[in-house]
C-alpha cells in the first residue's frame, strides 16, 4: 500500500475520532435538576412554570422558577428577554446548564396547550 494512501486513511480515522469526540461533548439529553447538577454538561429539563409572581424581568435578563418532573423548584436564570409566548406557556423545556449562578438556561422552548388542542371544527368533521 502507498505511503499516501496509508496518511490518508490515518487522517480520516483521526478527523473521525475528532468529530465522534466533539459531537458527544455537544449533545445533550433530558434530564432533571439533580441530575444536571451532578452531570456538569448542558441538558434540556422539561418542566412548568411556577411562583410566577417571584418571577424577575428586566430588558436583557429574566428569572423565574421551574419545577422538573421530580418535582424539584429551582430558579432559572435567562439572560435574554423573555420570549413572547412565556406567558400563556404551562410546560417549558429548558435548555442549559449549571454554572456559578445557578440553572442558566441557553434557550427555552415553550409548549402552549392550545397548540395542540384540538378546534370545534375539528371535532365536528369540517
Amino acid at each position: 500500500m502507498k505511503s499516501s494512501r496509508i496518511f490518508l486513511l490515518v487522517l480520516a480515522a483521526g478527523l473521525m475520532v475528532f468529530f465522534g469526540i466533539n459531537l458527544s461533548k455537544n449533545l445533550s439529553s433530558y434530564s432533571d435538576f439533580e441530575t444536571a447538577k451532578k452531570s456538569g454538561r448542558q441538558v434540556h429539563i422539561p418542566g412548568e412554570w411556577v411562583d410566577r409572581d417571584k418571577a424577575v424581568e428586566t430588558d436583557n435578563s429574566f428569572q423565574f422558577y421551574v419545577k422538573d418532573s421530580l418535582n424539584h423548584v429551582e430558579m432559572v436564570h435567562y439572560y435574554d428577554p423573555k420570549p413572547n409566548n412565556f406567558d400563556q406557556a404551562e410546560k417549558v423545556v429548558l435548555i442549559g446548564g449549571y454554572k456559578q449562578e445557578g440553572f442558566v438556561a441557553d434557550r427555552i422552548v415553550t409548549k402552549c396547550p392550545s397548540k395542540y388542542n384540538e378546534t370545534d371544527a375539528e371535532l365536528s368533521g369540517y
